[in-house]
């Protein structure tokens, strides 16, 4: 007895647990320090609540660092430049496991040069608007709240710049750093020398540690630069392999606690207490122009039992939510009682119309059938296409699109690729994601126009109505946004690579459009003609002599339509209706038409006998093609029975089965019509009346349309062949009948 295939599936999972490797996806690899390795502080952008416009934190009249102000590049990628954060080095430094009280930031006497007048204003404008400061150890943000506070419900990153407090403004120039470490014996040190990894993680290392000799290297500038300040900053390089017994540390929180002191330059510092607690609290420091302010920092370790793999658990700790039943219950009743009246009304619609049609049965039919009304109007609707298909195709494709890329990032978040750790990565993926998902936008919108259309003829003008319409859209409210955003001087503004990146992302390519409507009007023009209104022109394919792509003969406010883009193999009906008059003729009822044509997008079941008569015989004898309303009645003799179906011919129009065609009444001046087919091999003119004789003293002078004129509508096959066969052979006879 053969094996199922899952079991034979089961058993080769099995047999390959003995070869796999975990790795860690969401964030970096953990990382060990030693006692006395120095870490920096980085610094981000000042963000706000309130108004969620970024500012880069040295545009404050902050400590600078002494190496200079550096970018960290390995931090950097879509998702943050779209975010607005920009990660940069900074004047705190820490060493590991070594308490340091009374640092200062801003060299040896720790002041900032005096405030100016803007410098004050700029502070003022910052703290009203409830910005905070952001900082990074080890890829984690700081906070001022209790990350081994379990009770604590929710974590907010970041730090207040300062307060005000009864119309004066202070700032937070003292900081109390207290990191939060875990103790470990250098097992993932050692497990990522023994994997041949420690080249490349030395460069993670170097990122974090810097050199404290002379000169100083920036954090990020790698070994070589932080051996020429004096010391290595690759952990590999300083340490060997810990063993088992060697004390390394993790970090897994990282807390700060602000304080305002006021201090002068130079002055040293004693016991600065910034506690709520504190007996005698300082003199906050003011911000007022020529106050030159003193930053400082103290360092606190602490050991923790929170592991590495847990240590962002506490910042993704949300407030529990809480069961609002009577909202609940109050919207529930608004639901049914809005169902309950719903419901009422349409009963009494349906129960009303049957009795009516249940009359009309008993009555025998013989009375007019007017039009229906109520529910009945919807029964042909699913039988009818859309008027406009190429805008449901890409309303739905665009709708595809989205869910898909919902779906995607749910499921990456889901699967863990998608951890905070890694700044930006949910932005950048869904980017990416959404780039990518254009397919599925495209092949959405084709499937469904081709089973409305039950062609796939103009497929490529559906993909590029879902590539530009909803996309441009966006880029358009992007550009505009982002230029009103760079006049602030906010980091939420896109720089101009990555905005002509994300460009290139969306505009890959566009089809070009041949404008039928500006040839007509410079070939009017010279004989002081116009071309009238509403009269347009529509590409023909099989069974359908008026698609969906519409050239409109003279644009106007009242007539506007879609862009025709031309494709290879398409077949344009140009219908040219020129008036010597204003070209806006008046447009008769339906009552007066004449000719009519049956409209296969529509179905509806008619209740006349007349009017079925009608609709059969036009479904029998011009299933596609226009017709005279001369060819229905005149085998008729009896004038009674062509009333009847007269009205049955009324009754089709109204329920749009058959389109009459408008008559147009000028007042002044004559109309000249033709219809003329534009085919892939020439032109064909297939109007029945003759060509009207007419002389001008006007002609056109553009060489090109003189050109195109002079071509002719119709292209003799047998010419072509034998002016081709000419061209080939040596004597140059004339071919038979030219």
């Amino acid at each position: 007895m053969a094996r199922p295939i899952w079991a034979l599936a089961l058993t080769g999972l099995l047999a390959l647990v003995g070869l796999s490797n975990a790795y860690y996806v969401p964030g970096t690899y953990p990382t060990e320090f030693w006692q006395g390795d120095t870490l920096q502080v980085h610094v981000n952008s000042l963000t706000s609540f309130d108004t969620d416009m970024p500012f880069e934190y040295y545009t404050m009249p902050f400590c600078r660092p002494p190496e200079g102000i550096q970018k960290v590049s390995n931090m950097a990628n879509l998702g943050t430049i779209l975010q607005g954060l920009r990660i940069e080095n900074s004047p705190y430094n820490l060493t590991v496991m070594v308490k340091e009280l009374g640092k200062n930031a801003c060299g040896p006497d720790g002041s900032f040069p005096a405030l100016t007048k803007q410098q004050v204003a700029l502070f003022t404008e910052k703290i009203n608007h409830a910005y905070r400061i952001n900082m990074v150890l080890d890829n984690l943000p700081v906070t001022v709240y209790d990350l081994e506070d379990d009770n604590a419900e929710f974590v907010r990153p970041g730090f207040e710049l300062g307060y005000s407090d009864g119309g004066k403004y202070y700032v937070y120039n003292h900081l109390r750093f207290n990191v939060l470490v875990h103790p470990t014996h250098g097992e993932y040190t050692r497990a990522r020398g023994a994997g041949g990894a420690e080249a490349a993680m030395a460069e993670v290392d170097a990122r974090r540690l810097l050199s404290v000799g002379g000169g100083g290297a920036a954090a990020g500038d790698g070994p070589a630069a932080a051996a020429a300040g004096g010391r290595q900053l690759a952990q590999a390089d300083k340490h060997p392999l810990p063993g088992p017994d060697d004390q390394l540390y993790m970090i897994v929180g990282f807390e700060v606690q602000p304080c305002s002191i006021r201090r002068k330059a130079g002055k040293p510092i004693e016991d600065l207490d910034c506690g709520i607690d504190a007996a005698s609290p300082p003199e906050p420091q003011e911000i007022k122009e020529g106050e030159a302010i003193v930053y400082s920092y103290d360092v606190y370790w602490q050991i923790s039992a929170t592991r590495w793999a847990s240590r962002w658990d506490a910042y993704l700790r949300m407030p529990g939510g809480k069961v609002h039943w009577f909202s609940i219950l109050n919207s529930l009743l608004i639901v049914l009682v809005m169902a309950s009246l719903v419901a009422t009304i349409l009963i009494r619609t349906v129960r009303r119309d049957l009795a009516k049609y249940e009359q009309l049965m008993v009555d025998g039919g013989s009375g007019d059938m007017k039009d229906e009304a109520g529910w009945k109007l919807l029964t042909g609707d699913v039988f009818r296409a859309p008027p406009r298909a190429k805008a449901l195709c890409v309303y739905v494709g665009t709708g595809m699109q989205v869910l898909a890329v919902t779906t995607v990032t749910l499921i990456l978040a889901t699967l863990g690729f998608l951890s905070p750790a890694s700044r930006g990565a949910l932005l950048t993926s869904m980017v990416m994601i959404y780039v990518l998902m254009s397919c599925v936008a495209g092949g959405v919108a084709v499937l469904m126009w081709g089973q409305i259309e039950r062609s796939y003829t103009g497929w490529v003008g559906v993909a590029l109505h879902v590539s530009l319409f909803y996309p441009g859209i966006l880029m358009l409210i992007f550009t505009v946004l982002n230029i009103a955003i760079k006049h602030t001087g906010s980091t939420g503004a896109v720089p101009a690579g990555i905005y002509f990146t994300i460009v290139a992302m969306w505009w890959v390519w566009r089809m070009g459009v041949s404008d039928i409507t500006d040839q007509m009007v410079r070939a009017v023009e010279p004989f002081g003609c116009q071309l009238v209104e509403g009269v347009m022109s529509h590409d023909m394919r099989r069974f359908v002599i008026d698609g969906q792509k519409v050239i409109l003969n003279r644009p106007s406010a009242d007539h506007r339509v879609d862009d025709a883009e031309f494709e290879p193999n398409e077949v344009y009906a140009i219908d040219i209706a020129v008036s010597t008059g204003e070209g806006k003729p008046k447009y008769s009822d339906d009552r007066d038409a004449t000719v009519y044509k049956r409209n296969i997008g529509y179905e509806y079941q008619l209740k006349m006998k007349a009017s079925r008569l009608v609709l059969g015989a036009v479904n029998k004898r011009f299933p596609y093609l226009p017709f005279s309303l001369r060819t229905l009645t005149e085998s008729e003799e009896s004038p009674e029975l062509q009333k009847q179906l007269r009205l049955g011919l009324s009754e089709c129009v109204g329920h749009k089965l058959l389109e009459a065609y408008p008559l147009l009444r000028e007042k002044e001046g004559e109309l000249i019509k033709g219809t003329v087919l534009l085919m892939p091999n020439g032109n064909d003119r297939i109007t029945v009346a003759p060509e009207q004789p007419v002389e001008s003293d006007k002609k056109v002078e553009d060489p090109e349309l003189v050109k195109l004129l002079n071509a002719g509508l119709k292209i003799n096959k047998k010419k072509k062949k034998a002016a081709a066969a000419k061209g080939e052979g040596d004597a140059a006879a004339p071919a038979n009948g030219e």
